[in-house]
């Protein structure tokens, strides 16, 4: 039996109606977007610390050894420092910003000298050197013996950078000797990895064919990589120095200085160079 042909106009009309309050309640209400938590950051509370809220704030450009090097700032560097709590954060190089180093955001900060100076020109007003760094030696690391720097060789191979485009070894470094030898490399071919843990990681499982490193890590197979399966990239590559803000003042200065050999040792033995922290004055 056919519905009365008023019954279905009366049913659309109290659609359209609903549907149209529905519009114009989301039209007068801003939806704001949900914020996720800081994935790139790692926080600890200061051992006997005074009361208060002063964060100790330190910027590095990787995630290497960050709760280790948090709680050596909290169980001991920061201990009677009139600093509350230690924050490390590993944030992409790009996201960086000028107004970072005018407001002494960070407190300390592992960068190339380059990159500090292009985010200010005058950081010297703000930031003192705590720790010049040497250069080192970048190499491309392949599963197979005997890698050439030809198309040939690179054509479809799997190949691993970080998703940094400030990295020098995992990005800047071999991208610029891909372009000096002309060698064409397709999207399909290209990984990018939010961090250098997860890109080794991926090598080691076989899941890349190629990835530039300079071997700093916890990973001992990279660092003993059979020459024969090595290409050097370049043997200048800055490592960055350690800046501090300039004024933070002895005792802690030095404090912080010495804290510095958790990274410097793991760079040694990685890159086969020498880093000398100088003694305290």
């Amino acid at each position: 039996m056919l519905k009365p042909r008023y019954l279905i106009i009366g049913k659309v009309l109290v659609v359209a109606a609903v549907l149209t309050a529905l519009g114009t309640l989301v039209a007068s209400h801003q939806i704001r977007p949900y914020r996720l938590p800081s994935l790139a950051s790692y926080q600890c509370p200061v051992i006997d610390a005074n009361s208060g809220e002063r964060v100790f704030h330190v910027y590095i450009p990787t995630n290497w050894r960050v709760e280790d090097y948090a709680r050596l700032l909290c169980g001991e560097v920061l201990r009677e420092s009139g600093f509350s709590q230690a924050r490390i954060s590993w944030l992409p190089r790009d996201q960086l910003s000028t107004q970072d180093i005018v407001e002494k955001k960070y407190k300390l900060i592992w960068i190339r000298h380059d990159s500090l100076k292009g985010l200010m020109h005058d950081y010297e007003s703000f930031y003192d050197v705590l720790l010049a760094m040497p250069t080192y030696k970048v190499h491309w690391i392949s599963q197979v013996d005997s890698p050439t720097l030809t198309q040939v060789f690179f054509k479809d191979k799997r190949i691993g950078f970080l998703g940094d485009s400030q990295s020098q070894s995992a990005y800047q470094q071999p991208m610029r000797q891909l372009h000096e030898n002309n060698i064409q490399i397709t999207d399909e071919q290209v990984v990018f990895y939010p961090n250098r843990q997860a890109l080794i990681t991926d090598f080691l499982k076989q899941k890349l064919d190629l990835i530039s490193v300079v071997g700093i890590g916890d990973f001992t197979a990279i660092n003993n990589w059979p020459q024969r399966k090595r290409i050097l990239i370049t043997d200048q590559a800055t490592i960055g120095n350690w800046y501090i803000d300039a004024s933070i003042s002895e005792p802690l200065r030095c404090q912080l200085l010495q804290s510095l050999s958790l990274y410097t040792a793991m760079i040694e033995d990685a890159a086969s160079i020498t880093i000398a922290l100088p003694p305290c004055t």
